[in-house]
């Protein structure tokens, strides 16, 4: 963990689900259970241990437990959306057999 009072500047960027995972299953309400396909929790074990040179990793239990996709799931959604903008009429076929 970096050290309290150091300033980190960072960028928080919200995108719509729809748009970027549309082949997921709907993000769940409250924390994904343990061995959800999924989607995790940041302070997830599936995560390597927190990294303090790269700050990388799973963050404590003490932090806000953010949902994110598990890695398999980002991945098939990054291969789905790059598809997606190089096929035209692409996405209605990909958007079917996420269904």
């Amino acid at each position: 963990m970096p050290p309290l009072g150091i300033w980190h500047s960072f960028r928080l960027e919200l995108h719509k689900k729809s748009r970027l995972l549309w082949t997921l299953p709907d993000i769940p309400l409250g924390a994904p259970a343990p061995d959800d396909p999924n989607y995790m929790l940041v302070t997830d074990d599936r995560l390597e241990e927190y990294d303090p040179k790269l700050h990388l990793g799973r963050v404590p239990y003490t932090h806000y437990p953010v949902k994110m996709p598990t890695l398999p799931r980002y991945a098939e959604s990054l291969a789905y959306g790059y598809l997606r903008e190089q096929t035209p009429g692409a996405s209605e076929v990909l958007r079917a057999k996420g269904s």
